[in-house]
């Protein structure tokens, strides 16, 4: 995959020279990993073999702001299944001041395009658990809609809670703002 961009961001694939202390930070950060399901404790050399173990058409990019150059977030699309043309969508915006800025909406869009158009898929899945309000916004404004729940599937503070599992086919994705 090359790099993708719009007018704020690009979508960057992801190699070992991506792998900085600062994005490694942001899996060991509370905030950052609290909805993600990851346990803290991730080391370079961890992240590192993560990204060496991605292979296309799985998708794994740094999400950088094209003014600063800066990393702020990344981007995935894994679990390819080729009989059914479908692949699973996550994010994480590591950087605290980017969110809410509308990054995620953006890179998810970028990336579903892409999705859609290069990889051919008929459907794109996504899921998070059912406090992240955020992250519902940015799913059901690009047209996924809720295809289930896994009850009290994720356990967060002191509390399970619920996964809201959404599914996006290509018929229903909306490419850009204002569209259908």
């Amino acid at each position: 995959m090359k790099t993708i961009e719009n007018r704020d961001i690009a979508l960057v694939p992801i190699d070992a020279d991506g792998i900085t202390d600062e994005y490694v930070g942001w899996l060991n950060d509370p905030s950052t990993f609290h909805y993600m399901g990851t346990k803290f404790g991730q080391t370079r050399e961890s992240v590192r073999e993560y990204v060496a173990s991605v292979r296309p058409p799985n998708v794994l990019c740094r999400i950088v702001i094209r003014e600063s150059g800066r990393h702020v977030g990344n981007i995935a699309l894994h679990l390819f299944d080729p009989i059914h043309r479908r692949m699973d969508l996550g994010i994480v915006i590591g950087d605290p001041a980017m969110r809410g800025a509308g990054i995620g909406t953006q890179a998810c869009r970028l990336i579903i395009d892409y999705a859609f158009t290069y990889l051919n898929l008929h459907k794109i899945t996504a899921g998070t658990v059912d406090e992240n309000a955020a992250m519902k916004r940015v799913f059901l404004g690009l047209g996924f809609r809720v295809e289930g729940t896994l009850v009290e599937h994720h356990f967060l503070g002191s509390r399970y809670h619920d996964v809201l599992l959404f599914g996006l086919l290509r018929r229903e994705f909306r490419s850009g703002p204002g569209e259908p």
